[in-house]
């Protein structure tokens, strides 16, 4: 018959009771550096004969916390009833695990009241993963100097709604031609839940915002995951949108639910969608007879929305004229759209000619738009209009390298009047009357009711971030026969007002820092641009409140540092938000978010689950045959987590076994209950700095 052997734990010294005598083992004080080193003790009784078994059958859910009761093994399982004890025999039973496992690792077994108790973390997808239905099964040992019953224990874990859904990135960038028809798609990758049951799994996909150019379409697949698809749900315009973003959803059927989301960015590329477009309808343009060759005559300017070789234009002549003498007279530069004089030009009275130009872009189908040149050859008798531009005194004009320049506001009201234009000609009659255009579009010209020259004023807003400066001719021309004109250049720059807030280079930064940091470790470095110019542009950095004095920013730099040492088993991610500020009246802000990985350092020792290790075994075995296995964890991870086991020196000589680095505990040679009933020794788990004995 087997003894009554128990293992107290009293400070450093281990105290093996048995029924007849007590023996103390002492470990004495030492220097234990971080109070790492835990000493635990096993213990190897022999097997006796079994005269009864059981079962029972629990329920609990995981991620309990430690001592939870499970229940009572004596009083589910009717041992007293079924074993047909008296209340002495009843009290003097003894429960214990019958065998080493990892289920010790997750349960305590109380000796005298049998109450099974939880006693680590019970992580059902870490020890049920992917089963709809967990059982966790071992055997107790119920033991008196009379009887010996084991306990099968039936254990069911139910599952909590404790992860959430995760999307293999972060964000998602892709594109899209803009010429794609509605309903097609982009195939997205689905997220994934680690929880087991499929009701705390992904239900369901949406996208913020749902009213928008794109929708998804989310099908089941027959494991049980998603086909997601993006649909077009609107045709696209590069010209007026190029770019989209938008977040998915993945829900899960939690109560309450989880979510977790991925960003979808989505570039437009460009097609040939758009024809060339001349900044006027039609031009009108006066050349004296007799100009030499290569004299200009008109420019002609086409702009298209398209980019790259879709907008680059080049200019031509069509191939229909109805003047058979254009292109002996005339000649067009494909590149600048100028017209100059290629032949010999003569006055003829009520002659013009009538050119017609084509504008071509470079695309694989090239788009073609027409405009028409009339031109005037003058009578070199005639007399031109002399043409002055008055600049009023609020709008700043100066003259540089002789040329007029005038500076305005880019706020400035439309019909903001920035100048008058002043038309005398000699001439009488016909000859003398006067009419007045400008080449910019933006800006207009009109006749004063008084007859006392013009006005010219703003017609369109302006943007000095699109269009910094504007080069205007003013052309007034005569309605004599031949037709003369002259013309005034002037230019126009657009100041800055602070309309525009400063961006980020990037949406959110992404930074790491190793745990056990020293104050003022250079985090990141962010930076804000504005498109605005002058104090409207100049840029300051700050800290939102939401990064709780974790952190510091120079307000110049935009360099980020810790302020304070950061613990990555405390936190793993610290999530804060950065503000960029102009110094415009009132200034502009920008934000941007900062994700903060702290990455691990070897700062925890490992720590065994259990304060002794008891195995069982029966004699008369050969030699190399499993005991059981050791349990130890690290709180640190990847290598810094590893952990090798081996028995303590002192003991490597006398025991009868061997200690493996995964923690397998076998025998060296067959044993002998009558000679040796118990075994006790020391063991040793050690990671990749700390130490832990037991």
């Amino acid at each position: 018959m087997e003894k009554n052997i128990r293992l107290i734990k009293t400070g450093y010294g281990i105290v093996i009771q048995d029924v007849h005598k007590v023996t103390h083992h002492s470990v004495s004080n030492m220097d234990l550096p971080l109070l790492s080193l835990i000493f635990a003790s096993i213990l190897v009784v022999i097997r006796g004969q079994v005269s009864l078994s059981l079962s029972v059958r629990f329920v609990i859910y995981e991620e309990v916390p430690n001592d939870t009761l499970v229940g009572n093994i004596a009083n589910e399982s009717r041992i007293r009833t079924r074993a047909n004890m008296t209340t002495e025999e009843f009290e003097t039973l003894r429960y214990e695990f019958l065998d080493q496992s990892s289920m010790e690792n997750l349960f305590t077994v109380k000796e005298r009241t049998g109450n099974l108790l939880t006693s680590g973390r019970l992580d059902r997808e870490k020890v049920c993963p992917f089963k709809e239905l967990c059982l966790l099964e071992f055997d107790v040992l119920v033991h008196s100097s009379l009887n010996v019953i084991i306990v099968s224990v039936e254990i069911e874990v139910m599952d909590k709604n404790d992860h959430f859904p995760i999307f293999p990135s972060k964000v998602v960038t892709t594109s899209m031609i803009e010429s794609f028809n509605n309903g097609s798609t982009l195939t997205l990758s689905e997220a994934t839940d680690l929880d087991s049951t499929s009701i705390n799994n992904i239900q369901s996909y949406e996208i913020i915002p749902n009213n928008g150019t794109f929708y998804l379409n989310a099908s089941r697949k027959q494991n049980g995951g998603f086909d997601l698809k993006l649909v077009l749900r609107q045709s696209l315009d590069r010209e007026i949108k190029d770019f989209y973003v938008f977040h998915i959803i993945a829900k899960d059927g939690g109560n309450p639910s989880n979510m977790g989301s991925v960003e979808v960015n989505i570039n437009v590329l460009d097609s040939n969608d758009n024809y060339p477009v001349f900044n006027q309808e039609f031009y009108t343009s006066n050349v004296k007879e007799g100009s030499v060759v290569g004299t200009t005559v008109v420019q002609v300017t086409a702009t298209d929305k398209d980019i790259g070789e879709n907008g680059q234009i080049s200019y031509r002549f069509s191939s229909r004229q109805t003047d058979p003498n254009v292109d002996q007279l005339f000649s067009i530069n494909s590149t600048s759209g100028v017209l100059s004089v290629k032949g010999n030009l003569v006055y003829e009275p009520n002659k013009s000619y009538k050119i017609y130009v084509d504008a071509m872009d470079q695309g694989e189908q090239p788009q073609v738009t027409q405009t028409t040149i009339l031109v005037t050859v003058l009578d070199a008798g005639n007399n031109k209009p002399n043409v002055r531009v008055n600049f009023l005194a609020q709008t700043n004009a100066e003259i540089i390298n002789n040329i007029s320049v005038v500076y305005v506001l880019e706020s400035s009201p439309q019909n903001s009047v920035i100048a008058h234009v002043t038309v005398d000609d000699t001439d009488s009659g016909q000859n003398g009357l006067i009419g007045c255009n400008l080449s910019d579009n933006s800006f207009s010209i009109k006749q004063l009711t008084s007859g006392k020259g013009y006005i010219l004023s703003i017609k369109t807003q302006l943007n000095r971030e699109q269009i910094p400066s504007h080069n205007i001719t003013v052309t007034c021309f005569d309605h004599g026969t031949p037709q003369l004109s002259s013309s005034v250049f002037f230019k126009v720059i657009v100041t800055d007002t602070n309309d525009n807030a400063p961006t980020f280079l990037k949406h959110t930064y992404f930074a790491s820092i190793e745990e056990g940091n020293v104050i003022g470790f250079i985090v990141d470095q962010v930076s804000a641009e504005d498109i605005d110019i002058g104090r409207n542009a100049k840029i300051m950095y700050y800290l939102d409140k939401d990064s709780g004095g974790k952190f510091a920013i120079n307000s110049n730099t935009g360099v980020i540092t810790a302020n304070t040492v950061f613990d990555r088993e405390s936190a793993l991610r610290h999530l804060f938000t950065v503000l960029a500020v102009d110094s415009g009246n009132p200034p502009m802000t920008g934000t941007a978010t900062v994700i903060l990985t702290v990455k691990d350092k070897n700062d925890n020792a490992p720590e065994f689950d259990v304060p002794s290790f008891q195995f069982f075994i029966t004699e008369n075995l050969p030699g190399d045959v499993s005991v059981g296995t050791l349990n130890a964890k690290d709180l640190d991870e990847g290598d810094n987590k590893k952990i090798s086991f081996s028995i303590s020196p002192e003991y490597e000589s006398t025991m009868p076994f061997v200690i493996y680095s995964d923690g397998l505990v076998k025998t060296a040679r067959e044993l002998d209950r009558e000679v040796h009933n118990k075994y006790k020794f020391n063991i040793v788990a050690t990671d990749h700095w700390y130490t832990c004995t037991q």
